[in-house]
């Protein structure tokens, strides 16, 4: 098969544009076959005819027209060519049917991921309000200064939004889409990727830069991964060794206390 026509987006938004909605679109396709159909290197059947190659992809194409309110209604062998340009001559013709303009055809979902903030939001509030210039200068450093909760955002909202919305759309074979702050995304556990046509899920990284004489946000990057991968690597946390966390705790206890406690420390119970 040779193509002779290849649309592209230009060409679906004027169709978008000078079709009236509600009209109901049928799509001729003109078809002519190789006696050899010319694969990449790698793909497809070794000698295949034209003919063969068609009727496979149209196999595998068939249920993603259906799906999208597609259907053919005919297809018939071209036996003569009556008024056409000299040489011009089709193997096939098939017709395309398309549901009117405006109706649902596909659909998945796009998270933008809010960030929980952490610390005391009002003190801060009230310092700029009486001297934003020094504020400017000299913002608040202390930990009580509001920061981006990252950990809080992940478990508290971006993980239960993938267990149950998009637990759903991945039960219907949808594909589903998260926009968040590209710092965000660097304290997730790895996320194993995949190339984007096998991803179930894209990641889109965004960050703030520099537009002229304000900011701006950027898409830096797009991460492509499948939907139990991320899930898992997000929601399932790895456990360090107990005597290290045994050990911390008492040391926060200790500092709590203001000295290190006389009895036997329940740290002592480890071998640390």
């Amino acid at each position: 098969m040779e193509r002779t026509v290849d649309p592209g987006r230009e060409d679906f938004k004027r169709l978008a544009a000078e079709v009236p909605p509600g009209v109901p679109i049928v799509m001729l396709n003109l078809l002519r076959f190789r006696e050899t159909a010319a694969y990449a290197e790698g793909q497809g059947e070794a000698g295949a005819s034209g003919r063969a190659a068609y009727a496979a992809y149209s196999r595998a194409v068939l249920p993603m027209l259906q799906r999208s309110g597609a259907r053919p209604i005919w297809q018939g062998e071209a036996k003569s060519t009556f008024i056409a340009p000299a040489g011009e001559q089709w193997d096939e013709v098939l017709l395309v049917a398309y549901d009117a303009a405006g109706q649902i055809t596909d659909f998945g979902a796009l998270e933008v991921q809010a960030v929980c903030i952490s610390g005391n939001v009002r003190r801060p509030f009230e310092a700029y309000i009486r001297d934003s210039q020094d504020f400017l200068v000299n913002p608040p450093q202390s930990r009580e200064a509001p920061r981006a909760d990252y950990l809080s955002s992940s478990r508290k909202r971006l993980a239960p939004q993938l267990i149950y919305k998009g637990g759903i759309l991945h039960e219907w074979g949808k594909r589903s889409a998260v926009a968040l702050h590209q710092a965000f995304f660097e304290t997730l556990p790895p996320l194993p990727e995949v190339p984007p046509e096998q991803a179930e899920v894209a990641w889109f990284l965004y960050d703030l830069a520099i537009d002229g004489e304000q900011y701006a946000l950027k898409r830096t990057r797009t991460v492509y991964t499948a939907f139990d991968d991320a899930l898992a690597a997000i929601t399932r946390s790895t456990a360090g060794a107990m005597p290290d966390f045994v050990q911390k705790l008492q040391a926060k206890l200790d500092e709590k206390l203001g000295s290190a406690p006389i009895a036997p420390t329940i740290a002592g119970e480890f071998e640390l």
